[in-house]
Parts: C-alpha cells; structure tokens; sequence
C-alpha cells in the first residue's frame, strides 16, 4: 500500500489543496503562535538554543538560503532586508537567536496558514 495523508482515521483522497471546495460552506478559523517554529530551528541552527551559543548574521543567511533555495539570491535578500531591519548596527545575540525562532515559524506554521486561509477564500461561497 502506497503511503497517504490520513486526518482523524480518514485517507484524504487528494492533495488538500484540491479539496477546499469539500469545506467551502464552513468558516474557518486559524492561527498560530509566536515560537511555533523553535524545536525545528534549534535543529538548522543549533546555537539558538546553547546559552552561550554565538548565532550570527551568517547563520540567519544560511537558514533563509536553505528554506528558499529554488527562488533563488533575490530571495534571500529580500528575506535577510526584511527578518533584519529591526536589528541596529550590531544586534544582540537574543535578537539573531530570536530572529532564527521567526523565521522557522514563518516557513512552518503562518505561511501554510496564510495559503490553506487563501485557499479557503478562494473556495468560499458568498451564500
């Protein structure tokens, strides 16, 4: 038997993104919370969770360039202007570990979250 997606017992017959419109009558609700991605990040950059731990602009790079490799240097530019405008002239290493925390959240959690809410919209009804 080929591996497939199941959800509470049941195999899900297609690639969920298809299936929005099954559940298009149905609000839908979602978040996430802050942090969500930091066992994973801890497992890309695991200075984050060493209390002396030197976590470094390079390492914020590294991880954006891994998660976005196939969009390519642009990309991962525009991630490293935008995780690090808040950080000042020479951040502090809470703020490079804490920035490394975001980023995974973002990639794991709220963007998934952001597509299945479009993806919602776009099937919804206006009944």
């Amino acid at each position: 038997m080929e591996l497939s997606p199941v959800v509470d017992g049941d195999f899900i017959p297609d690639d969920p993104s298809r299936l929005f419109h099954n559940a298009a009558h149905f609000d839908f609700m979602a978040g996430v919370n802050s942090m969500d991605g930091h066992i994973f990040a801890g497992v890309d950059v695991p200075s984050i969770n060493q209390k002396n731990g030197n976590t470094t602009a390079e390492d914020v790079k590294g991880l954006l360039a891994g998660l976005t490799k196939e969009k390519g240097n642009a990309a991962v530019a525009s991630a490293f202007s935008a995780y690090s405008s808040h950080w000042g002239s020479f951040p502090e290493p809470a703020v490079l570990k804490k920035t490394v925390a975001d980023i995974e959240t973002d990639f794991l959690f709220l963007v998934p979250t952001q597509i299945a809410l479009q993806l919602h919209a776009d099937n919804s009804r206006n009944d």
